[in-house]
Parts: C-alpha cells; sequence; structure tokens
C-alpha cells in the first residue's frame, strides 16, 4: 500500500519537502492511470487468447475422438469387467464420491479451525515526491497470528450437521451406484434380446425367412442398435472413443420369483430408503433446535494480540500480558414477535416433514403391495405362455407350415413381453435389496 498527499489535492508540504508546483499535477495524474489503463488492455488481449485455445482445443479433441472411432475396432466388454469401470470411472459416481469425501473431511477437521493461521505483511509508507528515496526505514512488515475462540455452542452444532451431512450423502452415493448398475445391466439385457432377434430371424433348416430387402433391413437396424447400445455403454463407462461390445451372457441372473414375498418393506427390504428419510426428519429437527437456541443469550468470545514479529516499534511479543481475551454474554428481547414466529415456522416444517413421509411411507407400502400383486399375476400368465408355446412346437394340427409359424411367433413374443416385464419387476426389487448390494 502506497500512502501520502497528492500535489493539488492538498497544498500542506511535509516538513522538509517543498510543495509541488501545480503544473506537476496533470503528468502524474497521467503517470498514474496507465498503467491500469496498460493492464486492461492486456487482460482483454489475454482473453481472447485463452479462449480461441479452449475452442481450437476442444475442436482438436473432436477430431481426435472421431479419428479413434472409425480406427479402433469393437472390442468384447464382460460384466465383472463393466462393474469395476463403471465404479472406477462413472463420473456420476466420481462426483458423488468427491462430495462424500469433502463432507467427511470438513467433519474430521474442523477442529483445525480453532488454530491459529499465521500471516505476514508488508506495506510501504512514503510520499510520492520520495520515491526516489526510498530506504529501509520505509518499509514495514509484521508476522500476526489471530487467536481463533471457538463457541461450545455453535461449534457442538456444526458437528452434529457435519455428521449428519455425512451419513445422507454416503447413503445418497450408493443409492447413485444402484441406478447406475440398474442402467448398465439394462444395456447388457438389451444386447441378449438383439442377439435373440438375430438368431430367430433363420428358420432351423437355415433357409430364408423373408426375402432379401427384408433380410437386409433386419441385418442394418440390428447393426443400428448394437451402435446405440455401445454409445450408451460408453457414457456410462466413461470410455471415450472406444467401442465397447456387451457380452450379454456374462450378465447376472436377477430373478426374484421365489424370494418377493420373503420381503418386508423397513425390515428386510428398502432400509437404505428408510434411512434417508430419516436424515430428512433428523434435519428439520436441528433446524428447530438450531432457531430455537438464538433465544438463548448469545456467547461472544475473541481475543487481540499485538504482531508477533513488527519491524517498526515492538519486536516481539516479550510476555502473555501483551495478550487480551474478551468475552460476555448477550441478550436481545423482541418485541415484535419475530422469534416466536421462527419457532413457529420451524415447527410446522417439522411437522410438514413427519406428516409428508407418513404420507410416502404409505404410498410406497400400496406400491409394494401392487407390485407383489403384478408379480405373481404375471408368474401365472408367463407358465400359461410357457405350456401354450410347448404344445404348439411339440405340433398341433395347423393347416399350413406357414400358419404354424405364424402361431409359434405369436406365442414367443407373448412369452418375451411377459420376460421383458418381469426383468423391469426384477430391476425394481433388485434396486431395494439391500443384502444384494453387500
Amino acid at each position: 500500500m502506497i500512502s501520502g498527499s497528492i500535489p493539488g489535492i492538498s497544498q500542506v508540504a511535509s516538513p522538509g519537502c517543498p510543495a509541488p508546483k501545480r503544473g506537476a499535477i496533470l503528468p502524474l495524474y497521467v503517470f498514474c492511470i496507465l498503467p491500469p489503463l496498460f493492464t486492461l488492455g492486456c487482460v482483454k488481449k489475454e482473453f481472447d487468447q485463452r479462449v480461441t485455445a479452449q475452442v481450437n482445443s476442444v475442436a482438436d479433441q473432436t477430431k481426435e475422438i472421431a479419428n479413434l472411432i472409425d480406427s479402433s475396432g469393437s472390442y468384447p466388454v464382460q460384466w465383472k469387467t463393466a462393474l469395476k469401470l463403471l465404479e472406477e470411472r462413472n463420473l456420476n459416481l466420481k462426483r458423488s464420491r468427491d462430495r462424500t469425501e469433502d463432507i467427511l473431511r470438513e467433519r474430521n477437521e474442523q477442529w483445525k479451525d480453532w488454530i491459529p493461521r499465521p500471516s505476514v505483511y508488508a506495506n510501504l509508507n512514503s510520499s510520492l515526491t520520495e520515491l526516489g528515496n526510498l530506504s529501509l526505514s520505509d518499509f514495514n512488515a509484521a508476522l500476526v497470528a489471530p487467536l481463533s475462540i471457538p463457541n461450545p455452542l455453535t461449534e457442538r452444532a456444526r458437528a452434529f450437521e457435519n455428521a449428519l451431512s455425512y451419513l445422507e450423502s454416503k447413503d445418497s452415493m450408493e443409492v447413485t451406484y444402484r441406478r447406475e448398475v440398474i442402467s448398465l445391466y439394462q444395456i447388457y439385457s438389451r444386447m441378449s434380446k438383439l442377439e435373440e432377434t438375430r438368431t430367430s430371424s433363420l428358420d432351423p433348416d437355415g433357409k430364408s425367412v423373408s426375402n432379401a430387402l427384408g433380410r437386409l433391413e433386419a441385418k442394418a437396424s440390428n447393426s443400428a442398435a448394437v451402435e446405440a447400445l455401445q454409445s450408451q455403454l460408453v457414457q456410462i463407462l466413461n470410455l471415450p472413443g472406444s467401442k465397447p461390445l456387451p457380452v450379454s451372457s456374462s450378465r447376472p441372473n436377477i430373478d426374484y420369483e421365489g424370494k418377493f414375498r420373503k420381503f418386508v418393506p423397513g425390515r428386510n427390504y428398502g432400509m437404505l430408503a428408510v434411512r434417508l428419510s430419516a436424515y430428512r426428519i433428523e434435519g428439520a429437527l436441528l433446524r428447530e433446535k438450531g432457531i430455537k437456541l438464538r433465544k438463548w443469550p448469545n456467547l461472544s468470545l475473541s481475543s487481540s494480540i499485538p504482531a508477533l514479529y513488527d519491524t517498526q516499534g515492538n519486536r516481539d511479543i516479550t510476555d502473555t500480558g501483551q495478550i487480551a481475551l474478551f468475552g460476555g454474554l448477550t441478550k436481545s428481547y423482541d418485541l415484535a414477535g419475530a422469534d416466536v414466529d421462527s419457532v413457529k415456522s420451524a415447527k410446522e416444517n417439522t411437522e410438514f416433514v413427519k406428516q409428508n413421509l407418513r404420507l410416502q411411507l404409505d404410498r410406497d407400502t400400496r406400491q409394494w403391495n401392487r407390485l407383489q400383486q403384478q408379480y405373481e399375476g404375471l408368474m401365472i400368465k408367463k407358465k400359461i405362455a410357457t405350456e401354450r408355446l410347448a404344445k404348439i412346437r411339440k405340433g398341433s394340427p395347423v393347416a399350413s407350415a406357414a400358419v404354424d409359424l405364424l402361431v409359434v411367433r405369436e406365442a414367443t413374443g407373448a412369452l418375451a413381453q411377459l420376460e421383458q416385464l418381469k426383468e423391469q419387476l426384477d430391476l425394481e426389487i433388485w434396486t431395494w435389496d439391500d443384502g444384494a448390494w453387500k
């Protein structure tokens, strides 16, 4: 910091220094504003250069990825390999993991805010007319270390908040992980269906089922669908420029046909969702408690210490008597009733969260009952469709082979639709089956 009198603004000359002429004011003013103007011009030029460089960089990356896609060939990716890549590279998981680690670090390092933080500052005191005759006496440097005194009440509330935030973030990360795995599984499942469709386009004797144009269109449609699945796999595994091909046969078999009746929501099923709901209630209670604490006397703690080291005057602290501590209690009285309204609003918010949770639990319970009924009905339909297809394949009397093939196709398609619906139900149950994710 440079401090001093500007000629023309104050005509009081420093002792021993003659007053500057009025004619020196304008050149001095121009001298002072030229550096900022020059700096603004340089910043604009640098900004344009940096933006241009980033545009060129993105364009180069676009070309690079396009070349990689064109030159690279497809390679198989087993389910276990994809799952490992998902855990390591998926951006949604990485963002959620980083947030959880930041909250954990803040919780564990709360005590570091109480440690004094030394800082060094230096300044220059000189008049503009004496800038050519600077000496060490014109400079001043000091080392300071403010003493932080934590307030027990606020620090305790902060510790509770950090602990609750960490638990909520950790379980939210688990929800994100499960959803990403479900999305990955669906890619492998759709790949399996494409392979089944491609196989079913040929009859047992290897003869053409449709004409050449139909086969060509089916092949092109299948290739486009495979490329779409590859693109989805690239996005979820964060593998730009590559062509991973999911190996559908390597995926696990998710089947809850004989298990879903054993689940009891809130006990051995959906406990992750229960914990997340509990965090919401605890957060509302914590906010309510914080508002109530404002009605208590406010405890203030502070300190004042001189510089640990100062080049001008005091060289260092020679005794603890130079350190001053301050503390006190203040109590404000609200004559307008704002504090009462705040507490009332906080209580109403807590009650709203609790009632909303009960409605959500009622909705989830009814959905679970409907899911059970839907699953049981689906099993009956699937059993009937399977028996019907078996009878048709054994050979029922039909008018011609073409009609026989049409009947088989209809029965097979109906069974495939039931299998697809069953998979959707299985994945929905899998999402909240806590035992399956341990």
